[in-house]
């Protein structure tokens, strides 16, 4: 019986039930603002009044930060308790309460294991002095004991297979990482050596396929599922395309749709070679080419592109499941059952080693401390006796755990031997459960959540009102979540039970506060890859950052409202109101520098890691040369660095000392034999310092490698600081703060890892290079941050946090599935699932447990991607904007017309499986109009059109000025001090007076002229004049040529990769022999053979275009005249820049420069000529406008030739190749 609730106390009837009852294991669902933690204090507190000491209660809390302000909360409370009451006797127990606090066991999990095992260390053979091992050390010792353990296994041949399959030729990285995975994921069971024994339980064969256990169990439905999904999409295209009268593009989808239907009678009927052999027939039908009216071929071609993705899921299914015949699958199978086998071998004997190892050390980790806890808690004495167990169940009245979802099953093995069997008390979120990477295990806290409710083995509770949030933001939520989040994927059914219920009613009445989604559309992006170009990706997000930005202005301006911190009354937002969740931190620098452009502050936390800071980077490579000089890569970046500040002048006239030995040796040679050389870039004086500055970086750098021998790394890193000042010089930079915590931050890290059992400088950078190949790193060191300014984190980050204003950024990032591409995935339902490798072909083969493993692990990812959109969801309090980018939001809504009739409320399971980013899934529940989710399109050119009025209204401001006035005000500054600022200022503001100069280049290539002439907006080349302000300056390249081997292949061959082939060939002729097609022939064969042209190209050259000029009169003047030709001549000169570019009123020089294609110089005269391949109308017109084209290049040609042989160029003559005609630029006549 439940008492009556204190009139004093503000609980809902459902959270004093979770408070009050009593003699049941009870299982608290706490939905996102529901006051979990209000419940959790109040029930202590009762259980204290009830005469229960509190450090009889065990409280599990998932931080030890959450355990910290717990205690400070039962603290508060028991003060003000101590205060209010008149009770003599209840005031002195509250006392002795507070004395009790600092011993009462409010903890995490791992600290009270430690408790356990200090109290009983006997019972699990444990020295009582053990000390913790830290992840760092854990990885240098596990790296230790594996490089023993394989290079025992390497010698027996028996193993032999096991290491060919996992690892390849080139690295054993395959083999390691998959023994460590397998070590990491054994620690999250309770026998983690019975588990990694049997892996191979699941390749067991039966006498055919269709009676393989695993086939029937999970492959056969797996199949029906995913060809079902298929018929029924291929079910909504035909009724559209019925809807088009297009009868030949419907034969198409029903020949498909049979296709598909039979396949899937032949796996519902288990004939699976049928289906095999169905597969391996199939050869879908082309898209018809039959003419349609122009107003159905805009949707026809929408359905192909449909369609072309439905046959990409098609050919997935068959290439998971029919790569190959069932027959040889069975074989496969057998043979993956022998390799797991001995890799099973190899993981227990690595298990063994590594346990003797840290037993031998002493030392313990943190899942050490889970499992002796748990051998512990397991033992039995003479009398058959858990004592340990027996202890703590009498000793704890209650058994209270925060964050359940986050709990594992040895965790949970625990806290039920330490529990009587009904005084558990369980408080939890499984739609927040967003930790899987560390093993956390939400499918406990969904078990009890389904037992308990219907009243087996304890009492579920339900907390579903959120007190944080407006009812805008819930009601969005629910919609979102009830169509997508069930027990299949989300691991919970989101029903009536789960959703989240208004339970503030103190927000006022505002159009303004309704939830949103942003579309903006960018025609240009890149839907169709796995992984988006690095450089797409980011203008994505650019874009979105932009938005942002301005609405956090617009909002801040308006102003945009919200309520106080007491709820009682509104206020304007200000900057610390907003936050901007994303999955990850990649984001965050250039959310920094647009924030920054749109003078909005921001707390971010920077996304570039720890190890790639520039003075990190710096100390680590001078590490690096400290225990080995001869690593020229780190000691030229040490050169290089401010350490010593060499410049790329000062490194090559070093290496010119000695050319063939290591960097460290040429220095040291030039300096031992240092002279002085006659060089144009550097006088007697520059050498001489440069050979000082050099003799006294190689003496620190002895004197260092002395001390390495002696010193510790943290003592030998900050007497590097002191030698080199390089903790000053670094502050001195832009962001010199951070920089100088972060050296500090190296120097702790250093002091640190030497706290372990691991010594020295190489060890401490194979420890830096291990957690970078690994991709992890260490934390950026923190620095004080801004109240007033928006912050920037990523959602696991602002778990337990809320916010007034919450953006939800870069949705469309896909998620991260590089798990799932392990050459071994382990799996709770399955077990263990790899790939076939065959070792004579070298092709890897899936198998249908690998299929499995991946397609359940890729479940509960997603499970955990959906749980943490819930996460940050939920941390607004009364505005909720999600952000991203679509390429086109008509065409996705096509795509998935046929949800529009789906009754059910949660949407299919594939449609929801195939989703990969959040964005989708959003877009996905607001397909059914019911459902009153309408997304707001933003264009991406209203977002840049934007921008340009908000940073230049900012940049147009006088901030500066204004700060200043502020702060120098006429009542409180010298008259004297204000005239200063005001000359400061008029100095600053004043117009560069050379400003169009600025905006050009005094190197001009003849192509980026041609260019400028090219354009429509520039006149006549003695018109020239520089571009209006805010345009870029178009004789500047906007682009760089991309290198050789950064280029990506392709099959296509361009107009402008042709004519380069063809200008080749046409400087490689030899002219003392006849001019043929077959000479021509031969000639272009020969440039194939020495990769001067690709094939591809060669198959495209105009070869008859080539043979026809040497035909021509001017083609056979310069066959005849081939001993006065020069080809290919380069050229520069120098002439004053206002003769191009008329704006310019200085004596400025430039210099042009160039290749001419030929010219004859004669006794007297000289004829140019360049070779054109454009397409040219063969028309006066057609003729005229090609040569107002080339026109101009063609006279600096001549301008050039005329300055450097002093000679008179009489012809300039434009070759059009294409048309096979020679024009006199300034006749326009054919020769």
């Amino acid at each position: 019986m439940i008492p009556e609730k204190p009139k004093e106390l503000q609980a809902t009837p459902d959270q004093w039930k979770a408070i009050a009852t009593r003699g049941n294991n009870l299982l608290v669902s706490a939905s996102a603002g529901s006051g979990k933690t209000k419940v959790l204090v109040e029930r202590i507190l009762m259980h204290i009044q009830e005469g229960i000491d509190i450090n009889e209660l065990l409280v599990v809390t998932f931080t030890e930060l959450a355990a910290k302000e717990m205690k400070e909360r039962l603290r508060t409370k028991l003060e003000e308790a101590i205060e209010k009451s008149t009770d003599e006797i209840l005031q002195q127990r509250f006392a002795k309460q507070l004395q009790l606090i600092p011993s009462a066991m409010i903890s995490t999990i791992h600290s009270f294991c430690m408790k356990v095992i200090r109290r009983y260390f006997y019972l699990a053979g444990i020295d009582p002095v053990f000390t913790m091992m830290d992840e760092i050390e854990g990885q240098l010792l596990q790296e230790k004991v594996w490089r023993a353990v394989e290079e025992e296994l390497l010698e027996q041949p028996e193993y032999e297979e096991v290491f060919a399959t996992f690892s390849n030729d080139r690295s054993d990285d395959g083999i390691t990482n998959t023994v460590y995975r397998l070590y990491q994921y054994s620690r999250s069971k309770r026998e983690p050596k019975t588990w990694l024994s049997h892996l191979t339980q699941n390749y067991a064969v039966g006498t055919d396929y269709a009676s393989t256990p695993f086939v029937k169990t999970y492959v056969k439905p797996a199949l029906i599922e995913e060809l079902s999904y298929l018929a029924r999409q291929y079910d909504q295209l035909l009724k559209e395309i019925e809807l088009l009268g297009a009868p030949k593009y419907q034969a198409v989808l029903e020949d498909d749709l049979d296709f598909v239907k039979v396949v899937l009678v032949h796996i519902q009927e288990e004939s699976y070679v049928f289906a095999y052999q169905t597969f391996a027939d199939r050869k879908f039908k082309n898209w018809s080419t039959a003419k349609v009216d122009d107003t159905v071929k805009e949707s026809l071609d929408e359905i192909k592109a449909i369609r072309e993705g439905l046959k990409k899921d098609f050919q997935k299914i068959k290439e998971d499941y029919f790569a190959i015949s069932p027959e040889v699958q069975l074989q496969q199978m057998t043979k993956v059952n022998r390799i797991l086998a001995k890799l099973s071998d190899i993981a227990v004997k690595f298990y063994d080693r590594f346990q003797d190892e840290k037993h031998q050390l002493n030392k313990l980790d943190f899942s050490d401390l889970e499992h002796d806890t748990l051998k512990i808690l397991t033992k039995l004495d003479a009398n058959g006796q858990k004592i340990a167990s027996e202890y703590y169940q009498n000793h704890f009245k209650e058994v209270m755990v925060d964050e359940y979802q986050d709990v594992n099953r040895v965790q949970e093995a625990i806290l039920e031997l330490v529990s009587k069997p009904n005084n558990r008390f369980m408080v939890g979120d499984v739609k927040q459960s967003i930790y899987g990477f560390r093993l956390a295990d939400p499918s406990l806290f969904r078990e009890k959540y389904e037992a308990y409710a219907e009243g087996k083995s304890g009492e579920r509770i339900v907390l579903a009102e959120n007190f944080r949030s407006r009812d805008e933001v819930l009601s969005f939520t629910n919609k979102v979540f009830q169509q997508i989040m069930n027990k299949e994927l989300g691991q919970v059914e989101y029903d009536d039970v789960a959703a989240l219920k208004t339970g503030n009613l103190s927000y006022s009445q505002d159009d303004d506060k309704s939830s949103e989604i942003i579309l903006i559309e960018d025609l240009d992006l890149n839907e169709n890859s796995n992984d988006l170009e690095e450089s797409e990706e980011f203008e994505k997000v650019e874009n979105e950052i932009h938005y942002i930005a301005q609405r956090i202005q617009e909002m801040i301006h308006t102003p945009f409202e919200v309520m106080n911190e007491k709820a009682e009354a509104k206020r304007p937002v200000n900057y610390g109101d907003f936050a901007i969740l994303s999955s990850t931190k990649s984001n965050n620098d250039k959310i920094e520098s647009i924030f920054a452009a749109y003078g909005i502050p921001v707390n971010v936390q920077k996304a570039q890691s720890y190890f790639k800071r520039t003075e990190i980077t710096t100390m680590v490579s001078l590490l690096k040369v400290i225990d080995n000089p001869l690593q020229d890569i780190p000691f030229v970046a040490v050169l290089r660095s401010g350490l010593v500040g060499l410049d790329e002048i000062a490194l090559a006239h070093i290496r010119k000392t000695l050319k063939n030995t290591s960097y460290y040796e040429a220095v040291c040679q030039f300096v031992s034999d240092f002279e002085f050389q006659e060089v144009d870039y550097y006088d007697s004086k520059q050498q001489l310092a440069l050979k000082e500055r050099l003799e006294a970086f190689l003496t620190l750098l002895n004197k260092w490698r002395d001390r390495a021998n002696n010193e510790s790394i943290a003592h030998l890193i900050w007497e590097i600081y002191m030698d080199t000042h390089y903790l000053e010089y670094v502050h001195g930079q832009s962001n010199g703060a951070q920089r100088s915590v972060n050296l500090h931050a190296l120097y702790e890290h250093a002091h640190q890892y030497e706290s372990s059992s691991f010594k020295g400088v190489r060890n401490f950078i194979r420890f830096i290079e291990a957690l970078q190949k690994k991709e992890k790193d260490l934390d950026e060191a923190p620095i004080a941050t801004d109240s007033n300014a928006v912050q920037v984190m990523t959602i696991h980050a602002s778990k337990g946090l809320e916010f007034p204003v919450v953006f939800l950024i870069d949705t469309n990032r896909k998620f991260n599935m590089q798990d799932l591409k392990a050459s071994i995935m382990c799996s709770d339902e399955i077990g263990v699932g790899t790939n076939y490798f065959d070792l004579s072909t070298r092709i890897t083969y899936p198998t249908v447990q690998a299929v499995a493993t991946r397609n359940f692990e890729k479940k509960k990812l997603l499970s955990e991607e959906m749980r943490k959109l819930y996460v940050a969801m939920t941390r607004a309090r009364e505005k909720l904007i999600i952000v991203g980018t679509l390429k086109n939001y008509e065409s996705f809504k096509k795509k998935y017309a046929f949800l529009t009739t789906e009754s059910s409320e949660i949407l299919p399971y594939q449609a929801r499986f195939k989703s990969g980013t959040f964005l989708s899934w959003m877009l996905l529940s607001a397909i059914r109009e019911q459902y009153k989710i309408v997304p707001e399109i933003v264009a991406k050119t209203d977002i840049v059109s934007n921008s340009k009025h908000y940073i230049h209204e900012i940049s147009g401001k006088e901030i500066f000025q204004e700060d200043w006035h502020e702060y120098y005000s006429e009542a409180n500054s010298p008259r004297e001090l204000k005239a200063r600022v005001q000359s400061m200022l008029k100095t600053i503001q004043q117009d560069y007076q050379f400003n169009v100069e600025s905006k050009t280049t005094s190197y001009q290539s003849v192509s980026e002229l041609k260019r400028v002439l090219e354009d429509p907006i520039i006149e006549e080349l003695s018109q020239n004049s520089l571009i209006e302000e805010g345009r870029r300056a178009i004789y500047l390249s906007p682009t760089l040529e991309q290198p050789r081997f950064m280029q990506t292949s392709s099959t296509n061959v361009t107009g402008a990769q042709r004519g380069s082939a063809l200008h080749l060939l046409m400087q490689k002729v030899d002219f003392t022999s006849e001019i043929t097609l077959n000479s021509l022939e031969q000639l272009l064969r020969g440039l194939v053979e020495s990769n001067e042209i690709t094939p591809e190209v060669a198959a495209k050259v105009p070869l008859t275009q080539a043979y026809e000029f040497f035909q021509s009169t001017f083609g056979q003047l310069i066959v005849q005249n081939s001993h006065a030709l020069v080809r290919e001549q380069a050229f520069s000169y120098v002439l004053e820049a206002n003769n191009f570019f008329k704006s310019i009123h200085t004596d400025d020089l430039m210099m042009i420069h160039g290749i001419i294609d030929g010219y004859i110089e004669l006794d007297d005269e000289i004829i140019v000529f360049d070779y054109k391949t454009d397409y040219v109308v063969d028309s006066t017109e057609g003729i005229q406008s090609i040569v107002r084209k080339y026109k101009d290049q063609l006279n600096i040609y001549a301008d050039a030739l005329s300055i450097s042989c002093n000679k008179k160029v009489t012809r300039k003559v434009l070759c059009l190749l294409s048309i096979n005609k020679n024009i006199d630029i300034d006749t326009l006549k054919v020769i």
